[in-house]
């Protein structure tokens, strides 16, 4: 399962949310159609289906490759001014001007 989207501050870009638990990407994996999921989620379903939740075209765990699209590479540099809210860290990305609140587990 991803994380909530509670834990974000701001907006947060529908290509960063899992296509099965809509959540911020955990562990993200891409399919060849180009659609991403938690590795988990993704997982689970295709115990069940053999098919991308998303457009039903024909997937397997094997085809799945991790996602280093604009998740890593736009967001891997963040600003060094952190500074504390409500428990955690307010980042700015220095790229996209997105907003991430970041709390420990």
């Amino acid at each position: 399962m991803g994380f909530d989207l509670e834990r974000f501050v701001g907006y947060v870009n529908d290509g960063l949310l899992c296509c099965v638990c809509r959540d911020v990407l955990e562990r993200p994996l891409q399919a060849p159609c180009e659609h991403a999921y938690c590795s988990a989620c993704i997982s689970s379903w295709l115990l069940h289906h053999h098919s991308c939740p998303e457009d039903r075209t024909p997937l397997d765990v094997g085809s799945l490759k991790p996602l280093y699209r604009e998740m890593s590479g736009g967001h891997r540099e963040m600003s060094g001014g952190h500074r504390l809210l409500s428990g955690g860290h307010k980042v700015l990305c220095r790229g996209c001007s997105l907003h991430l609140l970041l709390v420990p587990l």
